[in-house]
């Protein structure tokens, strides 16, 4: 069920594709046998992969899929972050039991929440963008995304501007009010070019 919920509504280029295939076929025997008294119901049968067509595009947009929830999730925490915490998205969407391992350690929800606010405080850090954002869905209560942002800031020993990007591994986990960060394994960060 997930894959075709994942094709309709995440992918639905192939089923639009598909369709007009369908249209050209209708069109193409309709064509051929319109001067015949069943021609007509090629003719009628155009309809349908229209019909269908439109019927995805409404349903799309009341339909949000798992990932979708997962990405907009994430999105909302990174624009959190960037304007100053004020929205509560850490809170909203780390899990009660969440975990993280950093500088070799394992860390708990509120000590990362107050390590995220004092390193954007300390390398004033200006742009956090998601450059890039990959999501498993390994069951339908478990997903892992690995997720590249783009951070810039200033160094404070220096005085002078940086980028980074840092890639994070974050497992979720789907509960009663909707997808949490669960885990997340130690951040990866490369100096940008």
């Amino acid at each position: 069920m997930g894959a075709i919920k994942s094709i309709l509504f995440e992918h639905p280029a192939y089923v639009y594709i598909a369709l007009t295939t369908a249209t050209l076929v209708l069109a193409f025997l309709w064509w051929e046998r319109r001067a015949e008294r069943n021609g007509r119901k090629f003719l009628y049968a155009l309809a349908v992969p229209f019909v269908l067509g439109l019927a995805l595009l409404v349903a799309s947009t009341f339909v949000v899929t798992d990932r979708q929830q997962i990405r907009r999730a994430a999105t909302e925490i990174v624009d959190d972050v960037r304007g100053g915490h004020r929205g509560g998205a850490l809170e909203k969407y780390l899990d009660e039991h969440f975990v993280c391992r950093y500088e070799g350690r394992r860390v708990g929800r509120d000590e990362v929440i107050a390590l995220i606010e004092s390193q954007k405080k300390r390398y004033d850090i200006h742009t956090i963008e998601i450059s890039g954002a990959d999501i498993d869905m390994d069951s339908a209560e478990y997903a892992t995304m690995r997720a590249t942002t783009q951070m810039a800031g200033r160094e404070p020993n220096m005085g002078m501007g940086f980028s980074v990007r840092v890639t994070f591994v974050l497992k979720w986990i789907k509960r009663d009010d909707g997808w949490k960060i669960h885990e997340c394994e130690e951040p990866i960060m490369q100096r940008a070019l």
